[in-house]
């Protein structure tokens, strides 16, 4: 296999920017930018995202079978870098310096300027590869915009982050 085409054709898939948060098994907010995710059903709702197998945030997933997944807008880049490669340290009400609440429905942190929301229960794994595969079903939304556009023009796409930023290949 010719890995320059590979590569190359890996970076034509489109991907949007989201950080994904949870709780680990002390109860303690973790949080993680994610690129690989997809919605995989209408009924029931499931989404699956995609994430390092060796990560904080897998970790948390696993240990309590919960997550939150954020849409982030247009303008959200430096929330997207502020959890891209270091784990996400907490201070208060802040995780890597951006405001979070507990859910009401699952306790959960949902960063506070997330535009979407979705509080997802893990309904499979698929442990294979550096990412694994969390397949979970959406089962609260919280939407903190009104719709003036297409739902997939208002969020932050990777392509947005700069002209050397790709992720796959």
């Amino acid at each position: 296999m010719d890995t320059a085409h590979r590569r190359f054709a890996l970076r034509m898939i489109p991907y949007g920017v989201h950080v994904v948060t949870a709780v680990d098994a002390d109860g303690r907010p973790v949080a993680a930018t994610a690129h690989w995710v997809t919605q995989t059903s209408f009924e029931p709702p499931l989404v699956t995202v995609a994430l390092p197998a060796d990560g904080a945030a897998y970790a948390a997933i696993r240990a309590t079978n919960c997550f939150a997944l954020h849409m982030l807008g247009r303008d959200d880049a430096a929330e997207a870098l502020a959890f891209a490669v270091r784990p996400a340290v907490l201070e208060g009400q802040t995780l890597s310096g951006w405001g979070f609440a507990p859910s009401r429905f699952s306790g959960l942190p949902l960063l506070n300027d997330a535009p979407a929301v979705l509080e997802l229960a893990v309904r499979a794994v698929l442990e294979f590869g550096d990412h694994h595969p969390v397949i979970a079903e959406v089962v609260e939304a919280h939407v903190r915009l009104p719709e003036q556009e297409r739902p997939d023009a208002m969020v932050l796409h990777l392509r947005e982050l700069g002209e050397t930023i790709f992720y796959g290949g």
